[in-house]
């Protein structure tokens, strides 16, 4: 029957109670993985695992849309794999290539041919094993009671004596395996020894005894007169210029510099001499400053005051915040106030001039100019 969008496999369920695979569809994704082989038993579906479940909610689990990814964790005896297959509709299978490499990419050739024999190899199999079946199947059909008992114990020690034949060829395998892994160690093992052994035979030339390392050979110089970078030039040493300049000199020790010159910036003192005037002037600086703050000492006092006092008053100017006054966050200390002189009763022809309220003359003037324009809006 067509398995849609299915995986290909038949289950029932065994004496432990888990999911075995019954049978595989030979066209089924999971026979052409070659991961999966009848008698594994199913312990998870994607993210479910299969523990008292029944066959059909299995089954249900391992449908899905197609071309769908399922991922199957199985059990081999006591070995636990995981492998992804995908899920397809329709009964006849097309072998694709992500079912073994894994991606939708294009194949190599070395890849399309190794996929070729690959088919033809499980096509192979699928085949002799379909003719096997059927011709057991008739031998069976005809043989008596006696002789079927022969020929399944004969084919039992034939499946036993395959069994054992394999056990064997995969030990030989291990154990030779484990020899290479054994001879590569031993082999590293001995690099790093002869190395050991070889820097303390360098030691023990080093002290005087065994071979003597033989002295280092001298480089040869070239024809040319070129600067060789790191060693002295002994090809041809050049005498030094003396010049106003300082350069470098690769390989040499250099010239010993000049001393410093001052600078036209530098006033610095050089000289004794220089010292003790720099010491005089910063005395005389000194007290002259000590003089003038005595001097001033008493002016800066009523200056102070005199400050102080004109400071804003808030509780006694005329300073609202409004929109027209002039009197808002003040520039400059005593700014539209009354003086001082005022404040404190001089100057009392002051008083009679015509001189800019701020508060007054700016509110009563725009509350009259609003007024008028009122007028004239509602006339």
């Amino acid at each position: 029957q067509p398995m849609a969008a299915h995986v290909g496999v038949s289950l029932r369920q065994g004496k432990d109670g888990r999911m075995v695979v019954a049978q595989m569809s030979a066209k089924g994704t999971a026979r052409a993985s070659g991961m999966i082989h009848e008698g594994d038993a199913i312990l998870k579906v994607d993210k479910q695992w299969t523990e008292e479940m029944s066959v059909n909610d299995v089954q249900a689990l391992l449908r899905g849309p197609p071309d769908s990814l399922v991922k199957i964790k199985y059990a081999r005896g006591e070995q636990e794999m995981t492998v992804t297959l995908t899920r397809e509709t329709g009964t006849e299978h097309v072998l694709k290539e992500e079912h073994h490499l894994g991606g939708n990419r294009k194949l190599t050739p070395a890849e399309e041919e190794d996929l070729r024999r690959r088919q033809q190899a499980e096509n192979m199999h699928h085949g002799i094993a379909e003719v096997n079946k059927n011709r057991h199947k008739q031998e069976e059909e005809k043989m008596t009671k006696e002789e079927l008992e022969a020929y399944k114990a004969r084919r039992k020690a034939e499946d036993e004596e395959n069994v054992r034949q394999s056990e064997e060829f995969y030990a030989k395998q291990v154990k030779r395996d484990e020899e290479e892994a054994a001879k590569e160690a031993a082999k590293q093992n001995g690099q790093k020894a002869v190395g050991v052994m070889g820097a303390a035979a360098n030691m023990v030339g080093m002290g005087g005894h065994g071979h003597q390392a033989p002295p280092p050979q001298p480089q040869k110089q070239g024809g040319w007169n070129m600067p060789h970078f790191g060693r002295q030039n002994q090809a041809s040493p050049q005498p030094q210029k003396e010049s106003g300049w300082h350069m470098p000199h690769f390989g040499r020790a250099s010239p010993k510099p000049p001393p410093p010159q001052r600078a036209w910036y530098d006033f610095s003192p050089q000289t004794d001499a220089e010292r003790k005037q720099k010491d005089d002037r910063a005395k005389q600086n000194l007290l002259k400053a000590a003089a003038g703050y005595q001097a001033n000492k008493y002016e800066k006092k009523w200056e102070q005051a005199v400050k102080k006092d004109n400071k804003i008053d808030r509780a006694n100017c005329f300073d609202f915040g409004g929109a027209s006054s002039n009197n808002k966050k003040k520039e400059y200390p005593g700014e539209h106030e009354w003086p001082w002189e005022v404040r404190h009763g001089h100057d009392d022809k002051w008083l009679d001039d015509e001189v800019h309220v701020p508060f007054f003359d700016d509110f009563f003037g725009a509350k009259k100019n609003k007024t008028n324009k009122t007028e004239k809006h509602r006339r």
